[in-house]
Parts: structure tokens; C-alpha cells; sequence
């Protein structure tokens, strides 16, 4: 588990702040320490996140709707006291992406079944449309060998004389 999708580096952050949302508003700073300490814990060998990518995660979240948005001051001990920064807390849309889809891994995993199911569903009507045509082909030709011997026995009987 080196690696992690894109799917599971999303939820790995939503999670976090669904885990921590007792804590309020947060700002970048705190769950980006607490989500590398997370990946500390479930990779033998961690690569944290960089900054940049932690940055394109939360704006992702943030655009899908997941987690919101807030600006604020601040602490009291900066000096800078009239800068805002933001703040994000997960959206019950976030927290309901989580619980019954399973996060983004899970939407991917459901869609990637039903993609299944559909594909399966169009080569098994593939099928039936060719099976559907070799019988249709047969009982053209059983038609024209009918017709030839029907009109071969009128023929015989003398109706064409």
C-alpha cells in the first residue's frame, strides 16, 4: 500500500475531517499534520503528502461540495490580525458520501459495477442478435427449398402445361 489512488488519498482527507469534525472549523494547516500522521500509521514507509497535492485534495473536496469553506482571522498570537485565511469543515453531504457510498473509493467501485453489469448486459445481447440472425437466415432458406419443391410437385402435376 505504498501507492495511494486518488480516490483514497480524497477520502483519506475526508475522513479525517469527518473523525474530527467535533473539532469545528479547521484550517489547512492542522488537518494536513493530522492526515500525514494518519498516513504515518497505515504505510510502512510514509510519503506525506506535499503541500501543493494536500492543497489540489482540499479544493477538489471543497468543489465537489463535501467540505466548505470559511474565512477567518487569524490567531491571536500572529501579528498579521486583519489576514484570513480558510477554514474547512465537512458538509453533511460530505459525511453522507462516506457513510453510504464509502467515500469516493466506494462511488468509483459501485459505478465500476454497474459499468460491468452494463457491458454484460450488451455482449449477452450481442449474442442473441446472432443467434437471432443465423435463425432467421435458416428458416429463410428452409422458405426457399419449400417453395422449390412445392412448385417442383405443382410443376408434376401438370398445373403449368
Amino acid at each position: 500500500m505504498d501507492k495511494l489512488t486518488p480516490a483514497q488519498k480524497l477520502d483519506l482527507v475526508l475522513n479525517e475531517m469527518n473523525v474530527n469534525s467535533n473539532k469545528g472549523w479547521r484550517n489547512t494547516d492542522s488537518i494536513y499534520y493530522s492526515v500525514n500522521e494518519i498516513k504515518d500509521t497505515r504505510i510502512d514507509k510514509p510519503k506525506y503528502f506535499n503541500p501543493v497535492e494536500f492543497t489540489r485534495i482540499i479544493k477538489k473536496l471543497d468543489k465537489d461540495g463535501f467540505v466548505e469553506c470559511e474565512m477567518q482571522g487569524t490567531p491571536v498570537h500572529s501579528q498579521q490580525r486583519d489576514y484570513k485565511y480558510p477554514h474547512y469543515k465537512i458538509t453533511f453531504e460530505g459525511e453522507t458520501l462516506l457513510d453510504l457510498e464509502g467515500g469516493y473509493s466506494g462511488r468509483l467501485t459501485s459505478q465500476n459495477k454497474e459499468k460491468v453489469e452494463v457491458d454484460k448486459q450488451r455482449i449477452l445481447q450481442m449474442r442473441l442478435q446472432t443467434k437471432l440472425n443465423r435463425l432467421t437466415f435458416w428458416i429463410a432458406i428452409g422458405t426457399v427449398i419449400a417453395a422449390i419443391y412445392y412448385l417442383n410437385e405443382l410443376y408434376l402435376k401438370g398445373w403449368f402445361h
